[in-house]
């Protein structure tokens, strides 16, 4: 069998929180097995329901209130994410492309940093495209690329 690809594009005039991943992981809501969802929010809850709205459509399971700790809230959310793409990564192989990341919001930088330290396990091949010419070194993401240097099995091509 062949893999399952989610693309998730970042973009300068709309400034929704975690939009890449929301996009890729609505395409994963809709086309993964009825099981693997179910087994996810079984799991997890339906806190990815309110990244992926399909998610709460398939399986159900409406998303938890949101705490009033928003480290734990997104810490929540991170672990989250992670389980349903390792649980479908599990049956197939997933690539996972972040598409202009130089204009991804914080809340999806920091994602994206916790899933690269968090799937290393996991069959899930990250690539994210970004614009160096956009990226200065105030940029955050340029943080993170630099740490990311240090993270084994990261790669970057120019």
């Amino acid at each position: 069998g062949g893999g399952v690809v989610l693309v998730g594009r970042s973009d300068d005039e709309i400034d929704a929180p975690y939009r890449p991943f929301a996009e890729a992981l609505d395409h994963l809501a809709r086309h993964a097995d009825d099981d693997l969802l179910a087994e996810h929010v079984h799991e997890m809850g339906g806190v990815v329901g309110r990244l992926a709205p399909t998610l709460t459509r398939r399986t159900g399971v409406e998303p938890e209130p949101v705490s009033n700790d928003p480290e734990m809230e997104r810490v929540r959310q991170f672990h989250a994410v992670a389980d349903l793409l390792t649980r479908q990564s599990r049956r197939a192989p997933v690539l996972l492309v972040l598409d202009d990341v130089h204009w991804a919001d914080r809340s999806s930088l920091l994602l994206l940093r916790d899933l690269v330290r968090r799937l290393d396990d996991a069959a899930v091949l990250v690539v994210g495209t970004y614009r160096d010419t956009d990226l200065d070194r105030t940029h955050p993401l340029a943080a993170m690329l630099a740490d990311f240097r240090r993270e084994p099995g990261v790669e970057r091509l120019a």
